[in-house]
Protein backbone atom coordinates (compact mmCIF):
# COMPACT_ATOMS: atom_id res chain seq x y z
CA UNK A 1 0.00 0.00 0.00
CA UNK A 2 1.31 3.42 -0.94
CA UNK A 3 -0.99 6.33 -0.09
CA UNK A 4 -0.67 10.10 0.24
CA UNK A 5 -3.18 11.88 2.50
CA UNK A 6 -3.66 15.27 4.11
CA UNK A 7 -2.32 15.04 7.69
CA UNK A 8 -5.07 17.16 9.29
CA UNK A 9 -7.87 15.14 7.65
CA UNK A 10 -6.26 11.80 8.56
CA UNK A 11 -5.74 12.97 12.14
CA UNK A 12 -9.37 14.10 12.51
CA UNK A 13 -10.76 10.84 11.09
CA UNK A 14 -8.29 8.73 13.07
CA UNK A 15 -9.28 10.42 16.35
CA UNK A 16 -12.91 9.45 15.74
CA UNK A 17 -12.16 5.88 14.71
CA UNK A 18 -9.51 5.28 17.40
CA UNK A 19 -12.09 6.20 20.05
CA UNK A 20 -13.91 3.01 19.04
CA UNK A 21 -10.97 0.73 19.80
CA UNK A 22 -11.42 -1.52 22.82
CA UNK A 23 -9.59 -0.14 25.89
CA UNK A 24 -8.24 -3.51 27.05
CA UNK A 25 -8.51 -5.82 24.05
CA UNK A 26 -8.43 -9.55 24.65
CA UNK A 27 -6.86 -10.09 21.22
CA UNK A 28 -4.20 -7.79 19.72
CA UNK A 29 -6.17 -7.28 16.49
CA UNK A 30 -9.00 -5.67 18.51
CA UNK A 31 -6.64 -2.84 19.52
CA UNK A 32 -6.01 -1.86 15.91
CA UNK A 33 -7.45 0.42 13.26
CA UNK A 34 -8.02 -1.04 9.82
CA UNK A 35 -6.59 1.04 6.96
CA UNK A 36 -7.87 0.03 3.51
CA UNK A 37 -6.74 2.07 0.48
CA UNK A 38 -8.35 1.84 -2.96
CA UNK A 39 -9.98 3.94 -5.69
CA UNK A 40 -8.85 7.35 -4.46
CA UNK A 41 -9.77 7.03 -0.78
CA UNK A 42 -8.75 5.39 2.47
CA UNK A 43 -11.26 3.63 4.71
CA UNK A 44 -10.63 3.52 8.46
CA UNK A 45 -12.44 1.15 10.82
CA UNK A 46 -12.26 0.10 14.45
CA UNK A 47 -14.12 -2.71 16.16
CA UNK A 48 -15.20 -3.52 19.68
CA UNK A 49 -17.86 -5.94 20.92
CA UNK A 50 -20.45 -3.12 20.96
CA UNK A 51 -20.01 -2.24 17.29
CA UNK A 52 -17.81 -0.66 14.68
CA UNK A 53 -16.81 2.88 13.76
CA UNK A 54 -16.02 3.76 10.15
CA UNK A 55 -14.58 6.82 8.43
CA UNK A 56 -13.08 7.55 5.06
CA UNK A 57 -10.99 10.25 3.46
CA UNK A 58 -9.81 11.21 0.00
CA UNK A 59 -6.32 10.07 -0.84
CA UNK A 60 -3.89 9.67 -3.67
CA UNK A 61 -3.58 5.89 -3.87
CA UNK A 62 -0.48 4.82 -5.76
CA UNK A 63 -0.78 1.19 -4.69
CA UNK A 64 -3.96 -0.20 -3.06
CA UNK A 65 -3.73 -2.34 0.03
CA UNK A 66 -4.92 -2.93 3.56
CA UNK A 67 -3.43 -3.50 6.99
CA UNK A 68 -4.18 -3.03 10.68
CA UNK A 69 -2.18 -0.72 12.93
CA UNK A 70 -2.19 -0.35 16.72
CA UNK A 71 -4.38 2.70 17.36
CA UNK A 72 -2.46 3.73 20.51
CA UNK A 73 0.76 3.97 18.50
CA UNK A 74 -0.53 5.35 15.19
CA UNK A 75 -2.50 8.34 16.47
CA UNK A 76 0.39 9.96 18.44
CA UNK A 77 2.70 9.52 15.45
CA UNK A 78 0.24 11.19 13.08
CA UNK A 79 -0.28 14.04 15.58
CA UNK A 80 3.49 14.59 15.83
CA UNK A 81 4.00 14.85 12.07
CA UNK A 82 4.30 18.34 10.53
CA UNK A 83 1.31 19.80 8.67
CA UNK A 84 0.88 18.91 5.02
CA UNK A 85 0.84 15.64 3.14
CA UNK A 86 1.68 12.28 4.72
CA UNK A 87 2.84 9.28 2.78
CA UNK A 88 1.82 5.90 4.23
CA UNK A 89 3.71 2.91 2.87
CA UNK A 90 3.24 -0.69 3.90
CA UNK A 91 6.17 -3.04 3.63
CA UNK A 92 7.24 -6.50 4.70
CA UNK A 93 9.96 -6.43 7.33
CA UNK A 94 12.31 -9.14 8.48
CA UNK A 95 10.69 -12.55 8.52
CA UNK A 96 7.72 -11.24 6.53
CA UNK A 97 6.36 -9.10 9.38
CA UNK A 98 4.23 -6.20 8.17
CA UNK A 99 5.25 -2.62 8.89
CA UNK A 100 3.88 0.79 7.98
CA UNK A 101 6.12 3.76 7.27
CA UNK A 102 4.68 7.23 7.85
CA UNK A 103 6.60 10.10 6.28
CA UNK A 104 6.15 13.85 5.94
CA UNK A 105 9.13 15.79 4.63
CA UNK A 106 12.09 14.99 6.88
CA UNK A 107 9.91 13.35 9.57
CA UNK A 108 9.67 9.57 9.42
CA UNK A 109 8.23 6.85 11.63
CA UNK A 110 7.80 3.13 11.20
CA UNK A 111 5.64 0.81 13.29
CA UNK A 112 4.51 -2.80 13.20
CA UNK A 113 1.27 -3.68 11.47
CA UNK A 114 -1.00 -6.71 11.25
CA UNK A 115 -2.66 -8.51 8.38
CA UNK A 116 -6.02 -6.93 7.45
CA UNK A 117 -7.52 -10.41 6.91
CA UNK A 118 -7.42 -10.91 10.70
CA UNK A 119 -9.63 -7.85 11.34
CA UNK A 120 -13.31 -8.59 12.10
CA UNK A 121 -15.43 -8.35 8.97
CA UNK A 122 -16.61 -4.81 8.30
CA UNK A 123 -20.34 -4.85 7.61
CA UNK A 124 -22.09 -2.02 5.83
CA UNK A 125 -25.85 -1.50 5.75
CA UNK A 126 -26.01 -2.80 2.18
CA UNK A 127 -24.39 -6.10 3.20
CA UNK A 128 -26.56 -6.83 6.23
CA UNK A 129 -29.27 -9.46 6.15
CA UNK A 130 -32.75 -8.06 5.71
CA UNK A 131 -35.65 -9.30 7.77
CA UNK A 132 -39.35 -8.47 7.53
CA UNK A 133 -41.36 -8.55 10.71
CA UNK A 134 -44.79 -7.21 11.56
CA UNK A 135 -44.98 -4.23 13.88
CA UNK A 136 -47.01 -6.27 16.40
CA UNK A 137 -44.38 -9.04 16.50
CA UNK A 138 -41.60 -6.46 16.86
CA UNK A 139 -43.44 -4.77 19.74
CA UNK A 140 -43.81 -8.14 21.50
CA UNK A 141 -40.10 -8.93 21.01
CA UNK A 142 -39.10 -5.54 22.41
CA UNK A 143 -41.41 -5.96 25.40
CA UNK A 144 -39.87 -9.33 26.24
CA UNK A 145 -36.31 -8.04 25.67
CA UNK A 146 -36.69 -5.00 27.93
CA UNK A 147 -36.59 -7.23 30.99
CA UNK A 148 -33.23 -8.69 29.92
CA UNK A 149 -31.56 -5.41 28.92
CA UNK A 150 -29.28 -3.69 31.41
CA UNK A 151 -30.22 -0.21 32.50
CA UNK A 152 -27.84 2.72 32.51
CA UNK A 153 -27.33 2.61 36.30
CA UNK A 154 -25.84 -0.90 36.38
CA UNK A 155 -23.46 -0.69 33.42
CA UNK A 156 -23.68 2.40 31.21
CA UNK A 157 -21.54 0.80 28.50
CA UNK A 158 -23.94 -2.14 28.25
CA UNK A 159 -27.22 -0.25 28.28
CA UNK A 160 -29.53 -0.90 25.35
CA UNK A 161 -30.08 -3.65 22.84
CA UNK A 162 -28.41 -4.15 19.46
CA UNK A 163 -30.73 -5.13 16.62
Amino acid sequence: MIVTVDKSVLQARLEVVAAGVAKNPTMPIMGTVLLRASDGYVQLASHRPGGQIHASLDASVEKPGALCVDAKRLLPIVKAMPPGLLELTSQAGEGGALRIKIQSGQSKAEIAAMNADDFPRVVSAGQADKVRISSLALAMLIEKTVAAAADATTAPSKAGVEL
